[in-house]
């Protein structure tokens, strides 16, 4: 595998309510390391950049939803996560 298979792009979207969220939840994540990020106000999503040496898109959920923040629950963004999570799982199973 290539180090070019360990960067990801992905987009975290958030619920309508509350309002004011994506800024919100982007400033938060601009503290974290080796993570780029851009908010995307007109789909109520958060644009990350990282390695999968240094992150995953479960683990900034978590971090979000730990904070507080309440990210995206219809079906669609549900099967999209947990595709990428199982994708994730086999690319790297032992």
């Amino acid at each position: 595998m290539n180090t070019g298979d360990l960067k990801k792009k992905r987009e975290i979207q958030f619920s309508k309510f509350p309002p004011g969220q994506v800024p919100e939840a982007a400033d938060d994540l601009k503290h974290l390391e080796e993570l780029e990020v851009q908010p995307k106000l007109e789909k109520r999503a958060v644009g990350v950049s990282y390695d999968l040496s240094t992150h995953t898109l479960r683990e900034l959920d978590d971090h979000l939803v730990d904070r507080g923040f309440h990210l995206d629950n219809t079906l669609m963004t549900k099967l999209t996560r947990a595709l990428t999570q199982r994708i994730i799982n086999e690319t790297f199973k032992t």
